[in-house]
């Protein structure tokens, strides 16, 4: 199996942001202001790791849950991201590592605000050697 891009997300990531700054996912009427996302405006997640920070999906269930997923690095390895907004700040939740060489979340939907789902892929290999998995992961 070939390895995923790194890069390919990036246009769909930019157009999620400006739909979400928009109104569009988040259910903000056409015309209103920025304001009316009183508090997301300016708050950065965090970016625990060393040498990359990628954030590839992200689910709103209201202006208080939402959560956002994808992978850092710290040089050798990549690991899964997961990221909860509650109205005030992002914070890192705990995620499955099923490998040291490399895991990473590609995609998050929020069903309700004690079942949030996302899937991506951890890496069985490293150097020439490598395989990818299926990765489901299910938090609260």
């Amino acid at each position: 199996m070939a390895k995923a891009s790194r890069r390919g997300g990036h246009p769909l990531w930019a157009l999620v942001v400006l739909l979400v700054m928009a109104g569009v996912l988040t259910g903000i009427p056409a015309g209103a202001s920025a304001s009316a996302c009183r508090n997301w405006t300016g708050t950065q997640p965090p970016s625990p790791g060393s040498s990359g920070n990628n954030l590839r999906s992200v689910a709103v269930l209201s202006a208080c849950n939402a959560w956002a997923v994808g992978s850092y690095s710290n040089g050798s390895t990549t690991q899964a991201l997961a990221l909860r907004w509650n109205g005030t700040v992002w914070k890192q939740v705990a995620s499955a590592s099923l490998n040291s060489f490399g895991n990473d979340l590609s995609s998050v939907t929020v069903i309700s605000p004690h079942d949030v789902w996302a899937v991506g892929f951890y890496d069985t290999g490293s150097g020439g050697t490598s395989f990818q998995n299926t990765l489901a992961l299910r938090c609260c």
